[in-house]
């Protein structure tokens, strides 16, 4: 069996790539026996992807902005749900405003939502990837699951 080549990313040497343990998600680490350095060239990911992580701080916007009386998705719910620290809710949520803002605007009525913070959510998401489709088509899909972490 062939092992795959390595480049080196510090000194761009192809050979005399050694393996060098795993880091904290299993990925296979290597080190170059010219100049030292540790990398990492396949890395696992973990944690939340980027528009699952849109979709969570959609949902604490839209609660926190336009259903007020609801207080549903606080930072410290979202974060009780999903495993992560409210502060990174609330860095989401900066990180994010002005785009779920932007999508918020595409949608002619949030009262169509019927208080359905995490359709609504999940369709902003879907027209931030350049989809689209009527409110109504949208809703009738299953949308009742949540946000998963990838594995760690």
């Amino acid at each position: 069996m062939t092992e795959k080549s390595y480049t080196c990313p510090y000194c761009l040497r192809t050979g005399g790539q050694g393996k060098a343990g795993r880091n904290k998600t299993g990925s296979q680490r290597y080190r170059c026996s010219r100049c030292g350095g540790v990398y990492t060239p396949d890395p696992i990911l973990s944690g939340y992807s980027e528009s699952d992580r849109f979709i969570i701080a959609a949902l604490y916007i839209i609660d926190q902005d336009f259903f007020r009386a609801h207080n549903e998705f606080t930072a410290r719910a979202l974060a009780e749900t999903f495993h992560v620290s409210h502060q990174t809710i609330i860095n989401w949520s900066r990180e994010y405003q002005l785009e779920v803002l932007i999508q918020l605007r595409k949608v002619r009525s949030i009262s169509q939502f019927n208080s359905n913070h995490l359709a609504l959510a999940r369709y902003l998401s879907f027209l931030r990837q350049g989809n689209t489709m009527d409110v109504s088509k949208f809703l009738e899909k299953d949308l009742s699951e949540l946000p998963t972490r990838t594995k760690n």
